[in-house]
């Protein structure tokens, strides 16, 4: 059973995101290096997440930020 604030990766993509609800169901955010900002998908019924997403142990080299998205940590 997945809840807000799982760490979750993109079977297709490898994306990683965290777990949060919104109107629409499940929606996932996640920090794009691209546009430096947050990024989420619009929602998708529960029921459907382990179709596309699998819930995963913190990712080396990332760290969650305050506002509970999932950013990359800074490059040494």
């Amino acid at each position: 059973m997945i809840k807000v604030g799982d760490i979750v990766r993109n079977k297709t993509t490898g994306e990683y995101g965290t777990v949060h609800f919104s109107s629409f169901g499940v929606s996932i955010h996640m920090w794009s290096e691209e546009l430096n900002g947050l990024v989420k998908t619009l929602g998708f019924p529960a029921s459907s997440y382990s179709e596309d997403w699998e819930t995963v142990d913190m990712p080396e080299g990332y760290e969650l930020a305050k506002y509970g998205g999932l950013i990359k940590k800074d490059k040494e």
